[in-house]
Order: structure tokens, then sequence, then C-alpha cells
């Protein structure tokens, strides 16, 4: 009769050694699952910050593809009625479009003042004489 030997799979007691071991390799997964679960929530909140400004943005997007117009800037003139009757008329510059009309606020009721403009053209007309070709100075 013919023995041979194999190796198999069976139920052993751990000695005091092992089983100190084993304990420790345990605490060090449960440590690492830990650390992996706090990761997942971190990742989930990102993720669901991101769901939300995207849902946003899209929520956003769809209003105005409903409603087929949209608020931007728009240069626009705001000068005061022809009629003069105390409005001012806002227009967009692009279609000329009269987007408003007003009554003139306390700043638009004061009148343009012309302070110093005599002292303006009185430096005007020394700006405009001819110089001396050599001294740099008016001629006189």
């Amino acid at each position: 009769m013919k023995t041979r030997t194999v190796n198999r799979e069976l139920m052993c007691e751990l000695t005091t050694n092992e089983l100190l071991e084993k304990s420790e390799e345990l605490a060090t997964a449960l440590g690492r699952v830990d650390d992996l679960e706090a990761e997942k929530k971190k990742v989930n909140d990102t993720v669901n910050y991101a769901v939300k400004q995207e849902k946003a943005t899209a929520s956003y997007l769809a209003d105005i593809v409903r409603q087929g117009e949209m608020l931007r800037p728009v240069k626009c003139s705001v000068r005061e009625s022809e009629a003069g009757n105390g409005t001012v008329v806002v227009a967009r510059l692009d279609t000329e479009e009269i987007v408003e009309t007003r009554p003139m606020n306390d700043m638009e009721r004061q009148e343009d003042l012309e302070f110093g403009k005599k002292d303006q053209e009185d430096a005007t007309e020394i700006l405009d004489e001819p110089d001396d070709d050599t001294t740099g100075e008016p001629v006189q």
C-alpha cells in the first residue's frame, strides 16, 4: 500500500502570539475601513455639491430657453427729454429702443456751471500763438 502526503485547509487553534498578530491585523484593517468611509463621505459630499450646482445651472438655462430672453449688459444713452419737461430718456444704443422714461433726479436737474471758462479761453489763446523758432517763447 502506498502513502502520500497532501496539504489540506483544516481548523487549527491559534497560539498566543498568533492571536496577538491577528488582533493587530484586525485593528489595522478596521482603521483602513474607517479611513475609506471618511474619504467616501468627502467624495460623496463633493459630488453631491457638484450635482446641486449643475442642477441649478440647468434650471437657470431651462428658464432662459423657456422664456426666450435673458438679462445682459447693453450700452444705453441717458439724455434729457427733447420736450424739456424735466424727464430723462434711456435708450439702447444697439437698437435705439427707448427702455425708460423717468423724471430727472436732483443731480440731473443741476445745470452745468461754467466756472473758469474765461480762464480756459485765455489759456487757449496763448497756446494758439506761434512760437519764436529759437527761444520757444510766444511771438509778441
